[in-house]
């Protein structure tokens, strides 16, 4: 056992793994890369102020089309609120979950009928009520913007992943 102990090198795994790694092709989703840096898309207007951070969060990660041939992506979003229950059995504090809910459309800007994705996102975060209203507006209030930008950021994969392989 000792002699097969003494045989073993750490060079010869990695000349075993080497050519395993080197198939493959890694293309990073996060951060700076060059997908992102090809998927230039033209924006609607935003409607809420949920929409507007969605938007800016897509235009400063997957940038924004200035020419008219850029695909127009469009974004409708909702926000609800449920109650997910106490945190615990003697607590003043209730737990909730705000969801935000949208759908993502892009559409030909050559031809405004051609649908190019509509998928429909969801995503949620978790605030906690006290019963002091100061505090419970501002969780709220953040719970919001926490729920719009993992929204924004599942619809910026989502669009990384329909058309990183299409252009």
């Amino acid at each position: 056992m000792s002699s097969l102990k003494s045989s073993f090198r750490p060079w010869a795994l990695l000349l075993l793994v080497l050519p395993f790694v080197a198939a493959c092709t890694f293309m990073p989703v996060y951060g700076t890369n060059n997908v992102g840096d090809t998927l230039l898309f033209n924006y609607a207007e935003p409607k809420t102020r949920f929409e507007q951070i969605v938007y800016q969060h897509l235009g400063s990660t997957l940038g924004r089309g200035t020419k008219t041939t850029a695909p127009h992506a469009s974004i409708t979003l909702s926000m609800s609120a449920r109650r997910v229950g106490r945190t615990s059995a003697g607590s003043v504090f209730t737990t909730y979950q705000m969801v935000a809910t949208g759908t993502i459309t892009v559409v030909d800007s050559k031809d405004n009928t051609k649908i190019l994705l509509s998928n429909r996102r969801t995503a949620a975060a978790n605030y906690e009520l006290s019963g002091q209203i100061l505090a419970d507006r501002a969780a709220k209030d953040e719970a919001e913007e926490r729920a719009a930008r993992a929204f924004a950021e599942a619809v910026r994969l989502t669009l990384l992943s329909a058309f990183s392989t299409k252009r």
